[in-house]
């Protein structure tokens, strides 16, 4: 009996062995789906990412503590991102003005070297001018007593058509035009188009897709709504719906208001 007991324990033993053999099978099958899953996902085009691509022209120094401020150039698909002063390694300052237009990725110096450096300042755009807010200089650092600040109450104005500084702001400015020297690079003087891509092509196609697509004009658009299939966030999806129907809503709201506002008015006469 003993003998039997013993077998059928071992036997017991050995269907736990192969038990667990086939519970390591299917671990070892898990972790081979896990993997491929997250390969499939490593492959995947990045529905969220960075993307590099080659700048060229007058590339501006390393430096930290600018300001970045972006206008549209044309009214369509083509901007401007003015960068201004800073401070690069070895407590070097700058005073200038930098211009990169995309999606021709061509930087254009428009402004500088001048007189009064400036770091850790901010930038906003009213129309066509670029308001500075604040930071400092060399000298206000070294000597804080007897340095006198040009941009009066730290604040200056830089008109981005023009590439005139001054420290009074215009209200009756005309409409930004692109400063000549960076349309002699990237085009759109005289009728002719802008470069729509930078000379030496995108480095990545798809960010090459992502620039090229067209304007929804009330009809559906093949190359935005592929775009969209290639992964644009759910949420970024979400955001953009919603803040359509927000717009609606608000403009919605408005016209009630003052048609109400306009009725009582009509009563009270």
């Amino acid at each position: 009996t003993n003998n039997n007991n013993n077998n059928n324990n071992n036997n017991n033993n050995n269907n736990n062995n192969n038990n667990n053999n086939n519970n390591n099978n299917n671990n070892n099958n898990n972790n081979n789906n896990n993997n491929n899953n997250n390969n499939n996902n490593t492959s995947n085009i990045p529905n969220d990412g960075w993307y590099a691509q080659n700048a060229t022209g007058d590339v501006p120094e390393l430096r930290a503590e600018f300001c970045v401020v972006a206008i549209n150039a044309d009214g369509h698909s083509n901007y401007n991102i003015y960068l201004y002063g800073g401070r690069g390694p070895d407590n070097v300052f700058y005073d200038d003005v930098y211009v990169l237009s995309v999606p021709s990725f061509i930087w254009t110096k428009v402004y500088g070297p001048g007189m009064s450096p400036r770091y850790g300042h901010t930038c906003h755009v009213v129309g066509r001018q670029m308001i500075t807010v604040g930071g400092g200089s060399p000298w206000f650092a070294s000597d804080p007593q007897s340095y006198c600040d040009w941009e009066e109450k730290g604040i200056a104005v830089l008109d981005m058509s023009s590439i005139i500084w001054g420290s009074v702001y215009s209200v009756n400015a005309i409409d930004y035009t692109v400063p000549e020297a960076v349309s002699a690079k990237v085009g759109g003087t005289n009728g002719s188009e802008p470069l729509t891509q930078p000379p030496d092509g995108f480095n990545d196609p798809y960010l090459a897709q992502l620039f090229n697509a067209g304007r929804n004009n009330g009809t559906t658009n093949s190359n935005v709504m592929s775009i969209a299939s290639h992964g644009l966030a759910k949420g970024a999806i979400a955001e953009i719906v919603v803040g359509s129907i927000a717009s609606t809503g608000l403009s919605f709201s408005l016209a009630l208001l003052l048609w109400k506002r306009k009725s009582k008015r009509s009563k009270r006469l």
